[in-house]
């Protein structure tokens, strides 16, 4: 499908495109992809604004094949909420941050909750693609939920962004079209932790007592719309009812690599990128530490067959019959080199070796 060649100036633009093209279909994937060549590559500097290019991607979620099933489907979010700060680091100790040249006093702690969620990456040095919650900041440190420390000297590139939440992603009212209900009749949206090695459920309650919006399984009364999580968070969403919905999500580019932390045990990640040729070979899952071996010994990559409802197992094979290389779990010799993690989708990595390790993901355009 020819990915269509139009530029939008706004946000409202986006939306209206994308809804002009909400109807197809993310297994064949749509991409208004719009890129300004001065943006391709910004210039880290201390400004307050920054532009990205932006595009949509149209997303499926599949409905089970027969009455009374379900479907799984593994989304990703391929954009970034836009940047809402971009600056250089001076230092940083532990798990704060300083920008010697940032005037937040107005702001103080906006990063974490009054103006909603915020989350911070590095995008120079040894450190570019790393992100993390923002837990507080002041007039020019932030308070990140994980240590960047090691990762930053003075002149280290950063942006914060606004996180991706329930109601920005499948609207406030759910505007996206899942089937609302009660936790066991509505689609239920799946977020896993992976410090924590399990989901956390949400779902749009329609009626009862507790009022109606999204809820979570912990509470049928507490909104649950702002939730926050990152763009590397995979989701999956279990859905009830006969039919797909499709809906859009329109967003920033992220450019630049992006790390994404692998722990011993099941990692779910979103394939954050929206476009250009991102397989299992030009992954950098290898590269980054992912462990070879047999279809037994090696960790394991899982891609969701939305149509089969089923997962396709993939490693990295390092020895005997059948050659090495990428291998599926259905033959040993046949090259898996070229399989598509796809747009719009999240994968599983089971990490069976001890340890964990970084996943560079390189910029695929």
């Amino acid at each position: 499908m020819k990915t269509p060649d139009f530029s939008c100036s706004s946000a409202a633009n986006l939306i209206r495109f994308a809804q002009l093209f909400n109807g197809l279909s993310m297994g064949r994937f749509l991409l208004g992809f719009i890129v300004a060549a001065a943006s391709l590559q910004a210039a880290v500097a201390q400004t307050t604004v920054t532009t990205d290019p932006v595009g949509f991607l149209t997303l499926t979620v599949y409905g089970p094949a027969s009455t009374g099933g379900t479907a799984n489907t593994y989304l990703g979010l391929a954009f970034t909420q836009p940047v809402n700060y971009q600056a250089t680091l001076s230092s940083a100790s532990g798990t704060t941050l300083t920008d010697s040249s940032a005037t937040w006093t107005a702001t103080a702690n906006g990063f974490n909750g009054i103006s909603g969620a915020f989350y911070v990456e590095l995008i120079s040095g040894a450190g570019a693609g790393r992100m993390s919650q923002i837990t507080g900041n002041t007039a020019n440190t932030i308070t990140t939920a994980n240590d960047l420390s090691s990762f930053v000297t003075a002149g280290t590139g950063y942006k914060i962004r606004p996180n991706w939440t329930l109601a920005t992603v499948f609207g406030s009212t759910d505007q996206a079209g899942l089937a609302g209900g009660t936790l066991i009749t509505a689609d239920q949206i799946l977020v896993y932790s992976t410090s924590g090695q399990q989901y956390a459920t949400y779902y749009y309650k329609t009626s009862g007592i507790g009022g109606t919006g999204w809820r979570s399984s912990a509470s049928t009364s507490t909104d649950a719309s702002n939730t926050p999580f990152l763009p590397t968070d995979g989701i999956v969403v279990v859905r009830h009812t006969a039919g797909n919905v499709s809906f859009s999500l329109a967003g920033a580019v992220k450019l630049g690599q992006t790390a994404l932390p692998v722990v011993p045990g099941t990692n779910l990640l979103s394939n954050i990128y929206p476009s250009g040729t991102f397989t299992l070979a030009t992954s950098g899952l290898v590269a980054s530490g992912l462990t070879g071996g047999t279809l037994v010994t090696a960790d394991q990559v899982l891609i969701y067959d939305n149509t089969a409802n089923q997962y396709n197992t993939y490693y990295y094979k390092t020895s005997g019959i059948g050659g090495t290389g990428w291998r599926s779990s259905a033959s040993t010799s046949t090259d898996a080199s070229n399989t598509p993690i796809p747009f719009g989708a999240s994968i599983i990595i089971q990490r069976i070796n001890p340890g964990s390790f970084t996943w560079v993901a390189p910029q695929p355009f």
